[in-house]
């Protein structure tokens, strides 16, 4: 005679009622995630600079001077230029190739505007601070980071200049 119900732990209806579990837990795991994302993003590296060969500064700044104002890490408004001082002593020249700039962004801002193009360009300035001195020249060279579009984008920034001779010189900074 089975005309009882069967009301113990192993019902079969109780087993398919893990999946709501399981949902909450993967909301929570995404959610944690998420909330960690937002809580580091967009934090500066440890070491925002570093210089070696004839390069003896660098640093980057919204003024347009002759000579390096104070450095700063953290544009809190989109400039629509960034001007990049480096400082060099006995900098060797010979060889091809003289200085070089480069600059790139990382952003971890939508997947759309990551794939963006910002058409970031770097261009040297003319300078009139730079003088004979020993075995190469020492000064200081100035250069410009803008954007096509105007606003520099938001981002983490890393500003590389580099000699022929093997000198390199390197500054991150952030715009937000």
């Amino acid at each position: 005679m089975r005309g009882f119900p069967q009301t113990g732990v192993g019902s079969r209806r109780r087993k398919g009622r893990r999946w709501p579990a399981l949902v909450l837990v993967a909301l929570l795991v995404l959610g944690a995630w998420s909330f960690a994302g937002r809580l580091f993003e967009g934090q500066l590296p440890a070491k925002t600079k570093s210089v070696s060969g004839g390069f003896a500064d660098i640093s980057v700044s919204e003024q347009d001077r002759a000579y390096p104002p104070p450095d700063t890490d953290l544009f809190r408004t989109r400039p629509r230029k960034v001007y990049v001082y480096v400082v060099v002593r006995d900098l060797s020249v010979s060889g091809r190739g003289g200085v070089e700039a480069s600059v790139t962004r990382k952003t971890s801002g939508p997947l759309l505007s990551r794939l963006s193009s910002t058409g970031l360009r770097v261009r040297g300035q003319p300078s009139r601070q730079l003088y004979a001195a020993g075995r190469g020249v020492s000064g200081v060279l100035r250069f410009v980071v803008s954007s096509n579009s105007g606003k520099l984008p938001e981002g983490l920034y890393e500003v590389r200049v580099r000699s022929a001779g093997g000198g390199e010189a390197r500054k991150s900074f952030l715009v937000r």
